[in-house]
């Protein structure tokens, strides 16, 4: 039985790994080939105010909406996710240089994703069938820079949403 509307949580439950897994396997290859000397992201699982490690990038759960046609035709979800990305660097151009640089390269990785990739359930195809899936990334924010000595920190934050309409 394939989910539906009525599960909104286990919806974002399944989603949210195929996320994390989707950059963990492709967000260093987009960021080399934007910049051959971009580094490698080291951690994926630590919230981003609490990192002490760069690159680091987190995926979280933001808000989850029901919308229901008043035919009973279709109903809508719409789900939205916060990626965040923190950086350092030796000066506040180089940090700030390197968070444009990896928010650019999990932006392409997450457009350039198929449904297949974010749609985990077995029954997927059946699914597929009767719903329509859309993503897009619709905010970059570039939080505050901060410092901590002679090293820079710059935070970014990408608005991802996820939006199933079924009938």
């Amino acid at each position: 039985m394939p989910f539906s509307s009525k599960f909104q949580a286990q919806f974002i439950g399944g989603v949210l790994p195929q996320l994390r897994a989707l950059l963990v396997a492709n967000l260093d290859e987009a960021a080399q080939a934007i910049d051959g000397d971009a580094r490698a992201v080291v951690a994926f699982d630590t919230p981003i105010p609490l990192t002490t490690v760069f690159p680091s990038v987190y995926v979280s759960p933001v808000a989850s909406a029901l919308d229901q046609s008043a035919d009973d035709q279709y109903i809508g979800q719409d789900h939205t996710f916060f990626i965040d990305v923190a950086l350092d660097g030796r000066t506040p151009d180089a940090a700030t240089d390197a968070l444009l640089l990896y928010m650019r390269a999990v932006d392409q990785v997450l457009r350039s994703a198929t449904d297949a990739e974010l749609f985990p359930y077995a029954d997927a195809a059946e699914h597929r069938l009767r719903s329509r899936l859309a993503w897009e990334v619709t905010e970059h924010r570039f939080d505050i820079l901060r410092t901590d000595g002679t090293q820079y920190r710059r935070d970014g934050r990408l608005t991802f949403r996820i939006q199933l309409i079924e009938r």
